[in-house]
């Protein structure tokens, strides 16, 4: 390869190294697996509250069977206390226990009864959390994996790249390679421009007569008079 050529192809290989690491990055900004992982974060920590909810209304069901078994108990025990009484009064006093009794065992069945609706409904809402929670991570997983994949593709390109523009590199002249390296930082990648005709492929300027005679007579590869840009003025030739 001529000098020219060389130039060219590097500067290629810059430009698509370039676009390389830009995809790298893009990827691994991984916009829409962020979005996914604070969606699943909401979701298990909506689960987490709802598991919560959940044991707190079967403790509250747990106590009102109790509650509701040791009414029952007193209600026997009142019974067994009314047997064979004769004394007006405390006839009186049972039927007042008992009515009290009834009105507690009526509270606790209603209670019982709003609550376990209330867990039923806990239940099917926790449910719909860990169906949603589990999708969203295997939706994760394959966007993991297939990222994954990507990335291993693009770090693979990436290194054959730049192997190739390392060899490349080292066919320049020391001195030309750093005019190379300085120049491609300062026009952001863009160092090296063709001579199409009287106007360079980058800068599009026109070049005078007078400029166009200089390059004529030096070499094939020159500096432009006005971005200052390395100039391919003759591609096939040293």
């Amino acid at each position: 390869m001529t000098t020219a050529e060389v130039l060219l192809k590097l500067q290629e290989l810059d430009l698509e190294l370039s676009r390389k690491h830009a995809e790298l990055k893009d990827l691994l900004a991984l916009t829409d697996i962020a979005r996914k992982r604070a969606a699943l974060k909401k979701v298990a920590s909506e689960e987490t509250r709802a598991i919560a909810a959940r044991k707190d209304l079967e403790y509250e069901i747990e106590d009102l069977a109790k509650a509701t078994l040791e009414a029952e108990r007193r209600v026997t025990e009142v019974q067994q206390e009314a047997v064979g009484l004769t004394d007006y009064r405390m006839v009186q006093d049972i039927e007042l226990k008992l009515s009290d009794l009834a009105k507690e065992l009526d509270k606790n069945a209603f209670a019982t009864q709003a609550k376990s609706a209330e867990l039923e409904e806990a239940r099917r809402q926790e449910e719909k959390l860990a169906a949603y929670r589990k999708k969203l991570e295997r939706s994760l997983l394959a966007d993991a994996e297939r990222v994954r994949d990507q990335a291993e593709k693009l770090q693979a390109a990436i290194g054959n790249l730049s192997d190739s523009r390392a060899r490349l590199s080292a066919t320049l002249d020391e001195e030309l390679r750093k005019r190379y390296e300085e120049t491609s930082r300062r026009l952001g990648g863009l160092a090296v421009e063709r001579l199409e005709g009287a106007v360079p492929s980058i800068c599009r300027t026109t070049l005078t007569e007078a400029s166009l005679s200089d390059l004529a007579r030096g070499d094939a590869v020159a500096t432009c008079p006005y971005c200052h840009r390395i100039l391919i003025v003759r591609e096939g030739e040293e």
